[in-house]
């Protein structure tokens, strides 16, 4: 799956944190490239990540304001975030289980990205179609 984004300045706008294996259920073996389209400062809503949050697994996904109307569960403890200022020619690569999210493009002009999803070819993409994300992430729980 290719995604291009377009996050115009804004401050009360982000992405909130959450976990890209959701939109290539069932399987949690995704890879995602997020490539910024030119020099993206940390203040523009950059990418963030936290680090080492994968092995922890699929996350509980909970309503939330921002872009996807969802984030991963905050199990209770401050995350730390890492981001930095992006370059054109940056891409950064991370596991579908990884939590990340963007900030408010608190700049004055566009941030413009692209992600790209790719797992197995042997794997199935589950169409999404009348189920709800919490109930293909209890699926998972339950069949692992």
């Amino acid at each position: 799956r290719k995604i291009v984004r377009i996050a115009f300045p804004d401050p009360t706008f982000s992405t909130p944190p959450h976990q890209d294996w959701l939109f290539n259920a069932p399987t949690v073996d995704v890879v995602t490239a997020w490539i910024p389209l030119g020099w993206t400062p940390a203040h523009h809503g950059a990418l963030k990540l936290v680090p080492g949050s994968a092995p922890a697994g699929p996350r509980k996904v909970v309503p939330a304001d921002g872009l996807g109307g969802e984030a991963a569960e905050v199990d209770g403890k401050p995350w730390e975030w890492l981001t930095t200022d992006f370059e054109l020619g940056d891409v950064v690569l991370f596991h579908g289980l990884t939590v990340h999210s963007a900030g408010p493009n608190l700049g004055d002009c566009l941030r413009l990205s692209v992600d790209a999803r790719y797992q197995s070819a042997t794997e199935p993409i589950r169409a999404v179609v009348g189920a709800t994300i919490n109930g293909i992430a209890a699926g998972l729980q339950n069949t692992g």
